[in-house]
């Protein structure tokens, strides 16, 4: 089993420390279990990289401090079980992530807060609610956000504020505490699955 680490070194001496956006960091189908904090701090170009299919379960706080242009993000298919503001800190110009079957039970408010995601991917992971923000004060202009398949019993409005969620793909109505809840932000969706109700 390589370390992450030992992974980044050999990647930095194939393609040189620059990281360009020609040479994305692709760490798929791995055995990574843990991201340390300095494994990605030479490669300061990045703008995508590749974690799904591995079996991550921590990212260190202050790990993508250095990746400031990084676009993409994808963690899809490993063993996550929370999103914190941590693990997300100095990705400001992250535009796609995808973090969809992990098992993920809790994102912290405000997680999002300082990025500029416009593409979400939390499908398939053991959610039964969206914290009160996501974004914080970084509200983003358009959000494409995929929730289905998980047990979300309850999503607070100003999760999703009015008139930038484009399109969802989740599970409709919510229920909390026995009412509907958040039809103010399904009235301005441009295109919604229907899926199955959970309660």
């Amino acid at each position: 089993m390589h370390t992450t680490s030992q992974i980044v070194c050999f990647y930095m001496h194939k393609y040189g420390a620059s990281g360009t956006p020609t040479h994305p960091l692709n760490l798929r189908y791995n055995k990574i279990q843990t991201i340390e904090i300095n494994a990605l701090s030479g490669l300061k170009n990045l703008t995508y990289l590749f974690l799904q299919y591995n079996q991550i379960e921590r990212i260190h706080n202050g790990t993508f401090n250095n990746q400031g242009i990084l676009s993409e993000l994808v963690l899809s298919v490993n063993k996550l079980t929370s999103v914190t503001v941590g693990m997300i800190k100095g990705l400001k110009h992250l535009q796609i992530l995808k973090i969809d079957n992990n098992a993920i039970t809790m994102i912290e408010t405000n997680c999002f807060n300082g990025t500029n995601i416009s593409v979400l991917w939390l499908q398939y992971n053991k959610l039964t609610a969206l914290p009160w923000t996501l974004f914080g004060n970084t509200q983003p202009t358009q959000l494409q956000l995929w929730i289905n398949s998980n047990p979300l019993v309850s999503m607070a409005n100003s999760s999703l504020q009015d008139g930038w969620l484009t399109w969802c793909y989740g599970y409709f109505p919510f229920c909390y505490q026995g009412n509907l809840y958040g039809q103010n932000m399904l009235d301005k969706l441009s295109c919604l699955h229907i899926g199955r109700v959970t309660f």
